[in-house]
């Protein structure tokens, strides 16, 4: 063999072993990259389950469905109510302004609920207008309407309104309103004969122009009192329903509103509605239309609450309670109000957003003014409740109601309030293991394609191409 044969070989052998070293760079890094993933899983599943395997489960859960693939499904809607378009104005009565909303009919709807900077303001309401008394000079508001009809909901857009500047000098608040009542979806305001419901427990709610308004209702049923006590939202708006079953018949509801900053700015109401077996036709309905049932508004505590009432407060700060800390309450009477005989018991309950009932315990009351505590236990989940207490006599139901909400135990509290909770933790890193997995299957096709061109170009360039060219024998 000539000596340039012998040097074009030895060239061709450097060549290979450069190549085979390229595949092991590869194959190292390769090893390095499924360590760090193992790495990351087997650190997730370990944290996992001993935080929480509940929740790793549920975890687990979400992303496989996330990630191993989607499922289509077809629905026709049939019948959505129209998306209510809201006109805004304004106006003054007198020294106080108004702001007037206003949206087209549509028969396919059978309520509409009115939101003011988020928050509902006034529900059931069976008009397609509604105006806001409610307001500040010069104040910014938005409002949105919400269509409820047979075949779903659908929710306007939001409009933004101010208030004219209707005064000068600042008035004396204005008399305590009681602008809107409704029964189980029935607008009482608009009744003159008893509306008739089949429910034994009707939905009471209603407006009025008192922010954070505590609430005072009741239903004499015969013999039997129901009373309760709670408080409204930020834009006076409210909802009771009865923890007791009513029976058949002629039933009177009475209503006091009194402003919690200022005792002296109360009002009340009261009227007659009627337990049946069917709903009222549409031809009673139409009959009822066109004028109020509504008692005279009288400016002082109804007397059917004298001596009756006691207010339930939840202590805690801003009512928000972590899962495993204690909710701290105190069970105050009015003056004068409702004094539980000795010995006598009472029952507290929590109740989730859906009207279920999460926990139930009887208590002896303690001294007057004296706050209670209770233990949340870690099962129940994060959400929004109400605390009720109820005392039951022979003839009389007495109640009151604050509400509450439970947040997941924080991992760590950062400034500005800020938490890090156990769930985001387990979350982030499992989606970090998902996605080092993501740059591992990346890497590794890279790795397949770059593998098979050098091969490839190995092939062509050192076998067929320098035969061929009578480089190699």
């Amino acid at each position: 063999m000539t000596a340039k044969k012998r040097k074009r070989k030895t060239n061709i052998k450097k060549s290979k072993k450069s190549a085979g070293g390229k595949k092991y760079f590869f194959g190292t890094g390769s090893k390095w990259l499924f360590r760090l993933a193992a790495f990351f899983v087997i650190l997730y599943l370990v944290l996992g389950a001993v935080v929480s395997p509940e929740l790793l489960q549920r975890d687990l859960k979400d992303k496989y469905g996330k990630v191993a693939g989607a499922v289509s499904v077809s629905a026709l809607v049939r019948g959505l109510p129209k998306k209510p378009v809201v006109m805004a104005s304004s106006g003054c009565d007198g020294a106080y302004p108004y702001i007037d909303l206003d949206w087209a009919d549509d028969l396919g709807v059978d309520t509409f609920d009115v939101y003011r900077d988020g928050a509902l303001l006034v529900a059931g309401l069976a008009a397609s207008s509604y105006r806001d008394n409610n307001a500040s000079n010069a104040a910014v508001y938005s409002y949105s309407v919400a269509a409820h009809g047979p075949a779903g909901d659908n929710q306007s857009d939001t409009v933004t309104a101010q208030a004219t500047e209707c005064y000068t000098p600042p008035p004396p608040p204005p008399p305590v309103d009681i602008s809107s009542l409704v029964i189980s979806g029935i607008d009482v305001t608009n009744f003159q004969c008893c509306p008739k419901i089949n429910k034994k427990n009707p939905v009471f709610s209603g407006t009025t122009n008192v922010a954070g308004a505590r609430v005072a209702v009741g239903i004499q049923s015969g013999k039997r009192s129901v009373i309760s006590t709670f408080s409204a939202n930020q834009n006076g708006c409210w909802s009771w329903k009865s923890r007791t079953k009513l029976s058949k018949g002629l039933k009177t509801f009475y209503l006091t509103i009194i402003d919690p900053n200022d005792a002296s700015r109360v009002a009340s109401t009261s009227f007659q509605f009627k337990i049946a077996k069917r709903k009222m036709s549409e031809k009673t309905l139409t009959k009822c239309m066109g004028g109020a049932i509504l008692d005279d508004i009288i400016a002082e505590i109804h007397p059917f609450f004298v001596d009756r009432l006691f207010s339930l407060a939840v202590k805690n700060q801003n009512r928000v309670i972590h899962s495993g800390e204690t909710l701290g309450f105190s069970l105050l009477r009015f003056p004068g109000g409702y004094s539980p005989p000795d010995g006598a018991s009472y029952q507290l309950e929590i109740i989730d957003q859906r009207g279920n009932s999460v926990y139930k315990e009887e208590r002896k009351p303690n001294e007057r003014g004296k706050g209670e505590d209770l233990g949340i236990n870690e099962k129940i989940s994060p959400g929004e409740y109400k605390l009720i207490a109820k005392y039951s006599g022979e003839n009389l139901d007495i109640g009151a109601e604050d509400n509450f909400e439970v947040k997941e135990k924080p991992l760590l509290v950062l400034g500005s309030g800020y938490e890090i909770t156990y769930r985001q933790i387990l979350s982030n890193l499992g989606w970090a293991a998902l996605f080092s997995l993501g740059l591992m299957g990346i890497f590794l096709f890279l790795l397949f394609f770059e593998y098979h061109l050098v091969k490839r170009g190995f092939f062509e360039v050192s076998g067929s191409d320098l035969k061929e060219r009578g480089m190699i024998d």
